[in-house]
């Protein structure tokens, strides 16, 4: 024996490619396996005396290349800090990419967290890179977007949003196209990182009274208004207290108090 040439093949002996030629005969040859899938791969080893006589022997059967690699995914939108109104379309965008190819991408949110529960937006899409969402309505601080891309082998690799979104639903208390009532919005943005705008609804005319209250329940700031008329109605808060004090990250609670009725809902501040 003067050498050997080890050959591969992918498509059942139908061509051939080299891995190493006229290499001692040593009795095994290391090989970089192609980042290329097949049910019919053979491996081939071809020897050479010294009188240039060759001789070959084959896989007795065909042996698998398997894709191993998972698809690397990044959610690019909504990826944090963003605030929605409820039943509004927005965009979920991704960048999805796969050794081989992504064949599918599921698309799911969740409005408490990385902790769920999760909700499809659409499964088994097209690797387009987004997709239109109609925001549910509901009142979230803890919005989601988790996109989880699959290739043909079935690996697969989920991303989430990398920071929380916000989902304002309509308020509580009010329907479109009918008589106002009284109502609380949720904050917008929450969390909030600078002003926020505070909205209510009002049933009949009257004054109402805001506060923003520590998780003790103790007045922070307090806004009083007079002679409003029923409907909708907003104002805007700095984020600061009565003595005109930054308040920092963490979570309140805004008051809507008009006579004897009054609503709450929760508001996160970040600094």
């Amino acid at each position: 024996m003067t050498s050997v040439d080890v050959q591969y093949s992918l498509d059942n002996g139908g061509s051939w490619t080299t891995i190493a030629a006229g290499v001692g005969n040593s009795g095994s040859q290391s090989w970089s396996v192609p980042n290329t899938t097949s049910q019919q791969a053979l491996a081939r080893v071809v020897a050479h005396d010294a009188a240039g006589n060759t001789g070959n022997g084959v896989s007795n059967a065909d042996f698998t290349i398997a894709d191993q690699t998972a698809p690397t995914v990044a959610v690019t939108s909504p990826n944090g800090g963003e605030s929605y109104a409820g039943t509004s379309t927005q965009s979920i965008s991704w960048n999805a990419a796969d050794n081989i190819g992504v064949s599918s991408v599921d698309v799911d949110y969740s409005l408490h967290g990385a902790f769920g529960p999760w909700v499809a937006v659409q499964h088994g899409v097209a690797n387009n890179g987004s997709l239109s969402w109609q925001v549910p309505d509901a009142s979230s601080d803890s919005g989601l977007v988790r996109v989880t891309a699959f290739d043909q082998a079935l690996n697969q690799q989920s991303d989430d949003s990398d920071g929380l979104f916000q989902i304002a639903a309509s308020a509580v208390g009010v329907s479109r196209g009918m008589a106002p009532r009284f109502a609380l919005y949720s904050p917008v943005p929450s969390p909030g990182v600078g002003t926020v705008t505070l909205r209510f609804s009002l049933a009949v005319s009257g004054s109402a009274r805001i506060d923003v209250l520590d998780v003790r329940g103790r007045a922070l700031w307090s806004a009083d208004q007079t002679g409003l008329a029923p409907g909708d109605h907003q104002l805007s808060w700095s984020g600061v207290d009565d003595h005109g004090a930054t308040l920092g990250t963490g979570m309140y609670f805004v008051r809507l108090t008009s006579g004897a009725q009054r609503r709450t809902v929760k508001l996160v501040l970040l600094r």
